[in-house]
């Protein structure tokens, strides 16, 4: 779901999908391309996910139920990664299912 969140949304610069720990749904979190949220004046996470709404609307559209976003948040900062630059996405999850 990462690769075909890329390549509709190049304005991504990471993401990370992840079901929640009950497994009643798929969610997602985005840290977005510097440069496009500065030309674009998206200056506050919420204007970010605004921006994004009709993107993931379209999104979820064209992909198969159980593999739809539930929801999706934001953030302003790149995701921690291990030494071979790959993202920790253990630590998100779990960050995200407490």
């Amino acid at each position: 779901m990462e690769e075909a969140l890329h390549e509709r949304m190049d304005y991504i610069k990471e993401c990370v999908v992840f079901a929640d720990k009950d497994n009643t749904g798929i969610y997602a979190i985005f840290y977005l391309d510097r440069d496009f949220v500065r030309e674009r004046g998206l200056d506050t996470l919420e204007q970010q996910k605004e921006f994004m709404r009709a993107d993931i609307r379209k999104f979820n559209s064209e992909m198969p139920g159980f593999k739809r976003l539930t929801d999706y948040e934001m953030t302003d900062r790149e995701f921690e990664k291990s030494t071979t630059k790959k993202i920790q996405r253990f630590k998100i999850a779990a960050a995200q299912n407490k």
